[in-house]
């Protein structure tokens, strides 16, 4: 039954980005103004021409159009164009706190608060049982640590399952869990930061330090595979990888720790 369920699983395609139109790339020397091409071939990026277009097989969310630089009067140096590309790139999702205990949500959220680029998250406080919803909805309202903060009440509390349901308050980038019980690292954020956008190395899963927490998801791969539906998440990035003849796209976090500048 278990591989007949794999069988109706969706197969990831190789996706990319061309960099022709691109405002930072020079096409005729195959170099970018920003670096990220040659950080990509670094990390094994494969690059092709084909069909009059210069194609690498990585999504670079830095590459800009000339319509994007005449949006700001200011832009008309590459320099400036860079300075504004590198405050809009920046790592950005949902994080979900796995709540069963109310004292524990507050230390959380005043942790979460201290983490760097903690403005371009939603926070969605997944709680249970064990917490009343009045009591929990009260101090929403009255918390002041940090601005989009909704919750969802999971009445299926497996570790695996639990962010299928959360996930549906999602929003797109990453999505990471925590367990508002356990020891917060703020500057998780900013180590996703510049591994994913200074050193340009792709992250689709970390699987968690410890039980489900900081397992880090990335959103539009999580709902493409339909979560831990019918088989892990885990399970299926492993898969797939396989098939397509990949080298391992799961991440550690003692990877993102030793390469941390």
């Amino acid at each position: 039954m278990a591989e007949e369920l794999k069988q109706d699983e969706p197969k990831l395609n190789k996706i990319g980005t061309d960099c022709n139109e691109c405002i930072f790339s020079n096409v005729n020397e195959k170099k970018c103004f920003l670096g990220k091409l040659e950080k990509f071939i670094e990390n094994g990026a494969e690059v092709q021409e084909r069909d009059d277009k210069y194609l690498i097989d990585r999504i670079c969310l830095f590459r800009r159009t000339d319509k994007w630089k005449k949006e700001k009067e200011h832009r008309e140096s590459i320099e400036q164009a860079a300075q504004d590309v590198y405050k809009e790139v920046q790592i950005c999702g949902t994080i979900v706190v796995y709540a069963d205990e109310m004292n524990a949500v507050d230390e959380c959220l005043q942790n979460l608060s201290k983490t760097k680029y903690i403005e371009n998250f939603k926070v969605v406080i997944a709680h249970f049982d064990d917490v009343d919803v009045k009591q929990l909805y009260d101090y929403l309202q009255e918390q002041e640590h940090l601005e989009d903060v909704v919750a969802v009440r999971i009445y299926d509390d497996g570790e695996i399952n639990f962010l299928d349901e959360a996930f549906k308050r999602a929003k797109n980038g990453f999505v990471i869990t925590v367990d508002s019980q356990k020891k917060i690292d703020t500057s998780m954020l900013e180590k996703l930061q510049d591994y994913i956008y200074e050193k340009m190395k792709r992250v689709i899963y970390i699987p968690p330090s410890t039980g489900i927490h900081e397992c880090v998801v990335f959103a539009v791969v999580y709902k493409y595979l339909k979560g831990n539906k019918f088989w892990t998440f885990e399970e299926k990035i492993q898969e797939f990888s396989k098939d397509q003849g990949l080298e391992s796209q799961i991440t550690s976090w003692k990877e993102i720790n030793e390469n941390f500048s």
